[in-house]
């Protein structure tokens, strides 16, 4: 019965964070990928590279779900997984315990289990859709940690199995954030070397190549011309360079700033918390070096590679926070085995009076970031779509970037899912990656002229600079942001505060542009 009534307990409590979660998600999209991302998964597209093969598999069965919008569904499907990973991690906690032969492992999952599921970089993931694709691969990084745990507390070789198969899947999904943990994730396989064989070798790399088979999603669903298509895959050479995202690079954040914001990350994730786990570190260390090489390993590695490697310019610092996701779930790791060892230093009623006073501690955080955190009203993305779509009209030609551009990808959503008519829409930025400058050209030059039907675009100033000639036409139509750096971004972005919304939205530089655009849609709307 014990062990009813704490299942029980687990079940209520993963169940008031979904229903939290719910009810904080954005109601509609969120001005990044997310339009991109649901659109791909409705219509089991292929969004930019890598493709996300197994997030739009999965999300498009959770699109079926009668409830909201499809962006809503997909949203919330990003919210199912982070209830997933919390329950991997209450039961990492209970096998993690056991190997260090500690107790009170349900006081101290469910502890750990808020800790994560209201963190600064967690909670902003689930509740919107290009979020899911990093709680999905931390899904498979929680059960890969899950998996070796219980290896280390009692040895048997299903668990790697399961651990080679469950890595060729994170691979397949969004393998940049997984590819750099291999040499981590290696340590494992190396603690079992004296169960290994060349027999299970060979095992192992079946179960591999059968997780990472899930990108043949991509030869197979370009085949059939998907309506989202931003890949260019029609042979072996192209399938690789696509999966390999040779056509992406991101290049200008400074070291110091990168190390600076890293730094301001660690700190505002966990909040006070973090101090549980300073203890932890070394608590770990002594008991179990297996444990904590597979850790320390993830913690460095993945701040490492996102600090030092991965430079993110300014307006894109929410991916560096993104990436960074793995190293916050060891750090993590640390905390839990912190908080138990300092209650295992106490007895009787001084342990009850600890246990209840991080309780509070844990809750209070909880609380805060869960009111900081909530996307409720963030109407950003569906008003500026809104806006384009009444001054544009529906015999308009929309000229974009493709992927990446917020308002091409969300007039896309609309169009695919009959919210709202829409006019035809060119992709300037994806010919240009595929087909080159000429081909752009050639597109835009085919296009009906401004006499007959207007123009509208968003383009970067470069580009507009270099179709000059094409893109000649009446000024009214062209969606230019009257200021995007950051002191003229962030004033036109309070101006938005008159819908009552201002907390709502994520206060990013992606944002404060978006709200620049904004601004001057109101004024040809006039």
């Amino acid at each position: 019965m014990k062990a009813v009534a704490r299942y029980t307990a687990l079940a209520a409590l993963l169940l008031a964070v979904l229903g939290l979660y719910m009810n904080s998600a954005h109601p509609f999209l969120k001005n990044n990928d997310s339009p991109e991302i649901v659109s791909s998964a409705v219509t089991l597209g292929i969004a930019h590279a890598p493709g996300y093969p197994v997030f739009m598999t999965a999300a498009k069965v959770f699109s079926y779900l009668p409830a909201g919008s499809t962006a809503f569904r997909i949203n919330i499907f990003s919210s199912f997984l982070s209830v997933l990973v919390l329950l991997v991690v209450f039961f990492t906690v209970k096998a993690l315990l056991r190997h260090l032969k500690l107790n009170g492992y349900m006081a101290i999952g469910c502890m750990v289990m808020l800790i994560l599921a209201f963190s600064g970089i967690y909670t902003p993931l689930s509740l919107e859709a290009k979020g899911g694709v990093y709680i999905l691969n931390l899904l498979f990084l929680s059960l890969i940690i899950l998996l070796a745990v219980l290896s280390f507390n009692l040895f048997h070789i299903k668990y790697i199995y399961l651990i080679s198969f469950v890595l060729g899947l994170s691979l397949s999904n969004h393998w940049p954030s997984m590819i750099i943990l291999v040499p981590v994730i290696a340590s494992v396989y190396y603690f079992s070397r004296e169960e290994l064989n060349i027999k299970r070798g060979l095992a192992n790399a079946a179960f591999f190549i059968a997780g990472i088979s899930a990108f043949m999603y991509l030869p197979i669903r370009a085949a059939a011309g998907p309506e989202v298509y931003y890949g260019g895959i029609s042979s072996a050479g192209e399938l690789f360079s696509y999966i390999a995202r040779e056509a992406y690079s991101m290049g200008g954040g400074s070291v110091s700033r990168q190390v600076s914001e890293f730094m301001r990350v660690f700190n505002e994730n966990y909040s006070y918390i973090w101090i549980f786990g300073a203890g932890g570190v070394y608590f770990i260390y002594k008991k179990s070096l297996r444990l904590f090489i597979v850790a320390a390993g993830i913690l460095i590695f993945t701040s490492a590679a996102v600090v030092f490697y991965n430079r993110t310019p300014a307006e894109y610092m929410e991916i560096f926070r993104n990436f960074l996701l793995p190293a916050e779930y060891a750090f993590l790791i640390f905390i839990c085995g912190g908080t138990a060892f300092i209650l295992s230093l106490l007895k009787g009623k001084t342990k009850g009076a600890a246990v209840c006073a991080i309780s509070a501690a844990v809750l209070i955080y909880a609380a805060g970031n869960c009111l900081k955190y909530n996307c409720a009203r963030n109407y950003l993305v569906y008003d500026h779509m809104n806006n384009v779509l009444k001054t544009a009209g529906k015999n308009s030609v929309f000229i974009g970037m493709g992927e990446g551009d917020t308002t091409y990808t969300a007039l896309q959503y609309a169009g695919i899912t009959g919210i709202r008519t829409v006019p035809r829409l060119a992709a300037l930025g994806s010919i240009i990656r595929d087909k080159g400058p000429e081909a752009a050209a050639n597109e835009l030059a085919g296009l009906p002229s401004p006499g007959s039907k207007a123009l509208y675009y968003r383009l970067p100033r470069g580009v507009n600079e270099l179709f000059k000639k094409e893109l000649k036409g009446d000024r009214r139509g062209i969606l230019t942001c009257i200021n995007c750096d950051d002191k003229g971004g962030r004033y036109l972005f309070k101006i938005y505060s008159y819908r009552g919304i201002w907390q709502g939205l994520s206060g990013s530089m992606q944002d404060f542009i978006l709200s620049s655009f904004y601004v001057v849609d109101m004024k040809m709307n006039q």
